[in-house]
Parts: C-alpha cells; structure tokens; sequence
C-alpha cells in the first residue's frame, strides 16, 4: 500500500512540478532555486535607475517581509507598510510533463519590457517609483534584508535580479466597497475610466482585465498596481471590453449605476 501511494506521488510529481513545489514550499519565497539569477533573459536595453537612486535607497534600507505572489511576481512588503517590492518570477520555468506530452506552450509578455513601458511613460499612473532591469546597472543600494513566508530573513545583493518598488496603495475595489454614497462611487468610476484612457492615449494597454486586485487609488486617483501586463496598443483594444469586468461588478453590486457607466463609457469613446 505504502509502495502504491508513494508511486502516486512521484507520477503527480512529473506530471504537476509546480503543485509538487508547491507542496514542499520550493518556491514560496526568494530564496528558491527558480529565482537564481542565470533564470532571468535581462533586457539588454541599458535603463537608467540612478534618477531615483537616493529615494530608493532609502526605502529599501528598511526591512521587506514576503506578502505573497501572482502568476509574474514575487511580492514583499515593507517593514513600513508603505511600499511594495515586486521580483518577477523566474521566466525559465520547468514545463510540467503534461504540458511536454501534449507539446502545448504558453506565450507570456515580457515581464520586463512591460516594467520599462510602465517605469518610462506610466510611473505616477502605475506609482512606480524605481525600477532595476539590468544586471549591468550600477546601482548603489545596501543588500535589502528579506523575510521569507516562515519569517526567515537574508541579506540579499539585488543588483542580481530585475524588481520594481512601487508604493502601496488603497485597492480600487475596496474603495468601491467602501463609497459613501453613489457620487462617490461614481468618482472612483470616472478615475478608472479616465485611466485606461490615458494609457491608451499614450499608446498602451493591458492584456489583464482583471481590476479586483489589478487597479488601486491614491488621492481619488485611479492606479494600475499591475505592472506586468502592459503591451503595445493595437486593433484589439476595446474600451468596453477593457472595463467589461467592472460592469459586472456593478450588476451585483449597484446595479443601478449600470447605465451611467455604460452612458459614460460610450461617450468617452467619442473623445
């Protein structure tokens, strides 16, 4: 019986590398062999970080604690609780045997040429305040001290890896969650709205829909906290298809302010 199990385990183990690190924590934290740093295809456009060196250096002279992560990045929060640190994860990733059988690839944008669009035309949309994504670069900030998930620390040199420090901000959808009223809703609305315009105008958008943990607010400002979508814009870009997922928050939760967002959708693509 002991034999079978154990032979189960190993069979899941090939065919779901990812659920099987999962289970043993493999790649819960920064201290992983996925995010060695022979893993990572740096851009090879040299980008300037000393413009914000000083700021940075500050913030990241403070401890970062592991908050958790998404399918591009590795998250840490400051000791602070004001700034976020974003490490994309590893883009060489093992393909599981299921995947290797069925010959199926999975395109991903780059991770890092979507940091250099955010950092370069989006910083105050997206909060963005430094951006390392060139192991070239000489940067002079102290190894940050980093606490993985089961609160171990290390001194880690992050000239080696490509990250993002971005401020923390209020999720968008908490503050929907919280208006007072229907005009502040509508606030918050009309600053989403206005966003997604601005990137397109600027001639990008975002491949993620997604707004519930995507988009956050600052000073009744709407902000994109997700960093990692961002492409060129093209002919599939739609308005009502880019904001599709705030309409159906509204059918459930206001409905009543689904023809106002509708309306106000409709004559921003007149603008």
């Amino acid at each position: 019986m002991r034999a079978a199990v154990l032979f189960l385990l190993a069979f899941a183990a090939l065919l779901f590398p990812k659920g099987w690190n999962a289970i043993k924590g493999a790649d819960s934290h920064l201290f992983s062999k996925n995010l060695r740093t022979e893993n990572y295809d740096f851009n090879q456009t040299k980008r300037s970080f000393e413009r914000f060196s000083s700021e940075a250096a500050i913030i990241l002279a403070q401890p970062f604690y592991y908050w958790g992560k998404g399918s591009q990045f590795y998250v840490y929060l400051s000791d602070d609780g004001a700034y976020v640190l974003k490490i994309p994860r590893a883009s060489k990733q093992r393909q599981s045997l299921l995947d290797r059988l069925m010959e199926r690839e999975v395109s991903k944008p780059d991770l890092l040429r979507s940091l250099q669009i955010a950092y370069e035309n989006l910083a105050l949309q997206t909060g963005l305040i430094a951006v390392h994504l060139d192991m070239r670069d000489e940067i002079l900030i102290a190894p940050v001290k980093l606490f993985d998930r089961l609160n171990r620390s290390q001194m880690v040199d992050m000239k080696s890896f490509p990250f993002a420090v971005q401020k923390r901000q209020m999720l968008l959808s908490s503050a929907l969650a919280e208006a007072a009223n229907s005009e502040a809703t509508k606030r918050i609305l009309m600053s989403y709205l206005n966003l997604i315009l601005l990137e397109a105008k600027k001639g990008w958008m975002s491949y993620d829909c997604a707004f519930w943990l995507n988009f956050g607010i600052e000073n009744n400002e709407a902000r994109r906290l997700d960093v990692g979508s961002y492409v060129a814009l093209d002919e599939s870009f739609s308005l009502s298809k880019a904001v599709k997922p705030v309409v159906h928050w509204l059918k459930k939760n206001d409905p009543l302010l689904v023809g106002w967002f509708e309306q106000e959708i409709e004559w921003r693509k007149l603008l």
